[in-house]
């Protein structure tokens, strides 16, 4: 299980890298207006993906790992969700079609096209279902080689402005690549004879409320940003999206522990190990606090790094905002970690709906009163604000649920963080510096405490100086 954590961070890892390195050469090659004919579509596709997905990667990664012993079981939900699938890409299909046909531009249908094959081989691939069975070593040793071969054919044949296409073609092919691997390896591990008893409806009801859930979510960081476009200005828009990129990818690096451990979590449930479940869902909230607090504190005391080194001083005006968000990466990945891991395997599917709903509502409010007079700044506190509502609300309202993560351990945290929070109010000296000692002082506190990862990591690091020193003295 710890593996698997590793390799799905790994692979975040991974899919954070290869733009990194992609981006500034694509960006000279192609010029700004290939580039954004080429991200206009990109995100088009996106939303298409999310439509035509229905939900199905989230409560498929539940059903499956709910019957992961049980092979006629997985083959048919693979089977029936397949299906959904399928009649979803055939639905967007006729969609496709239609543009296509009222676009003038031929390089335009052709770029369209493309990105549906994108959206179908992504539908078809099903990396959901490697996900359920914990096969996550394979899906990063899959999109490694993948990458690499991307990553070399982009350098090779995207050379100048006119190869937009062919560019579009290496993404999509990629896809397409990464998507017939996945349809040779579920043969190993699913029965054929099953796709002859398929009943699809049976999942519309439960799909429709991750859907819901699923849609729900993404309304932060993506409706409030054009919320601020029409109430504040495209400036305020720039400046915010630079620091919300930051924080998104610390949220997004630690929701991949929720992700992982969603199997294994609806296989306890299922075969009424609560026990195990309570165990598992426990230390999962403790590693997070362990390693989320010094991010929210590096992320706070080396936004001005960050950001110059990301935009450079033409956005220097998203260092408050980036410190003012720092603050909501705890409070979220605590907030997504309780839905995913917890209260979604348990089923609580309208509560979690009813509390996504009201953190939308609780949102828009707080922006219609604070973009207006502070602009970026207020949608910064607006997004923090609502974090913190919706996860004091669905702790409330789940409470006989969520009740055993609270432990006297959870007080570790606060003391430690408040022993940093003390320290620099005291100490005036170099960011660098003053962000090695809050780590120095954070760890130490845990470990008088006595909290149970700093021990075993210290514990951990002692045994391989121990067998260091053996092998230098042998």
């Amino acid at each position: 299980m710890r593996n698997n954590v590793i390799f799905s961070m790994l692979g975040i890892i991974l899919n954070t890298i290869i733009p990194i390195i992609t981006y500034p050469y694509v960006t000279r090659v192609l010029g700004v207006d290939s580039l954004g004919i080429y991200n206009f579509y990109s995100s088009a596709s996106t939303y298409l993906i999310l439509l035509t997905n229905l939900g199905i990667s989230i409560y498929g990664i539940r059903e499956i790992g709910r019957f992961r012993n049980n092979v006629k079981q997985i083959s048919r939900i693979y089977f029936e969700l397949l299906s959904i699938n399928l009649f979803m890409c055939l639905l967007a299909l006729c969609f496709v079609i239609y543009v296509i046909l009222s676009i003038a531009n031929p390089k335009d249908s052709f770029i369209i096209s493309w990105f549906y094959l994108s959206v179908l081989f992504t539908c078809v691939g099903a990396d959901w279902f490697f996900v359920a069975l914990e096969k996550q070593k394979y899906l990063l040793i899959r999109n490694v080689i993948v990458k690499l071969l991307s990553l070399v054919s982009i350098f090779l044949f995207v050379t100048d402005r006119n190869d937009l296409l062919i560019y579009v073609a290496i993404i999509s092919l990629s896809t397409i690549l990464v998507s017939c691997c996945n349809v040779y390896s579920v043969l190993r591990f699913v029965d054929l004879s099953e796709c002859r008893n398929i009943h699809c409806l049976r999942h519309i009801k439960q799909l429709m409320g991750i859907f819901i859930i699923d849609i729900s979510y993404r309304y932060l960081g993506l409706v409030d940003v054009i919320l601020l476009g029409i109430w504040g200005s495209k400036w305020d828009v720039g400046i915010y999206s630079v620091a919300l990129k930051v924080v998104l990818l610390c949220i997004q690096f630690f929701n991949i522990l929720a992700t992982t451990l969603l199997p294994r979590s609806s296989f306890y449930i299922n075969n009424s190990e609560f026990l195990e479940f309570e165990k598992l869902s426990r230390k999962s909230v403790q590693l997070i606090c362990f390693l989320c607090v010094p991010l929210v504190i590096f992320v706070f005391y080396c936004a001005h790094y960050i950001i110059y080194f990301l935009g450079g001083a033409d956005f220097k005006d998203s260092i408050l905002a980036l410190k003012i968000l720092s603050f909501s990466i705890l409070f979220a990945i605590l907030y997504n970690t309780i839905i995913f891991q917890i209260l979604y395997p348990l089923g609580r599917i309208k509560s979690i709906i009813f509390v996504n709903t009201t953190g939308i509502i609780v949102n828009t409010i707080l922006n219609y009163i604070l973009i207006p007079n502070y602009h970026y700044i207020g949608i910064a506190y607006s997004y923090v604000i609502t974090f913190i509502i919706s996860l004091i609300i669905i702790c409330i309202i789940n409470i006989e649920d969520v009740k055993f993560i609270f432990t006297h351990r959870m007080l570790s945290y606060l003391v430690a963080s408040l022993v940093v929070f003390v320290f620099n109010l005291l100490v005036f000296m170099d960011t660098i510096l003053l962000v090695a000692l809050d780590a120095l002082i954070y760890f130490f506190v845990l470990y008088c405490m006595k909290e149970e990862f700093c021990v075993n990591a210290i514990l951990y690091i002692n045994g391989i100086r121990v067998r260091f020193l053996r092998k230098n003295n042998n």
